[in-house]
């Protein structure tokens, strides 16, 4: 297991992740949610890398502070974070109000597909 710092703010922890595209590459600090399922992107940095959320098919409901919304879902070539790389990554576009102070939710699709142990006290990621 690798063990990598995660940034904290009161308990919150934020992470920067590497987004791939069509039309290249996005990095981002995002909040790292285990109440999440799904890893939620800002619709404007997914249409930065070549990607038209409007014109996806797939849909995804989350439950959010203020209701359920439908959402569209797609596919990214790849998300990195903390040393791994998953290609073909699902992911939900969803722009956050700016009041949640991040750009997006690294949910829990990516981090069980890492096997992430947080230890939010040291503010510490370990991935297999």
């Amino acid at each position: 297991m690798k063990k990598y710092k995660i940034e904290k703010f009161g308990s919150l922890l934020f992470t920067r992740c590497a987004i791939k595209g069509k039309d290249g590459i996005i990095i981002l600090k995002i909040l790292v949610d285990t109440g999440s399922t799904y890893t939620i992107l800002p619709w404007e940095a997914l249409e930065t890398i070549g990607y038209s959320p409007s014109e996806s098919k797939n849909k995804a409901r989350i439950v959010t502070g203020s209701g359920i919304i439908i959402a569209p879902r797609l596919s990214v070539e790849y998300l990195s974070a903390f040393g791994k790389k998953i290609t073909n990554f699902g992911v939900v576009a969803h722009t956050l109000p700016l009041e949640t102070y991040t750009k997006g939710i690294l949910g829990m699709d990516f981090l069980t597909k890492v096997k992430a142990i947080i230890d939010t006290e040291k503010g510490i990621i370990q991935v297999k």
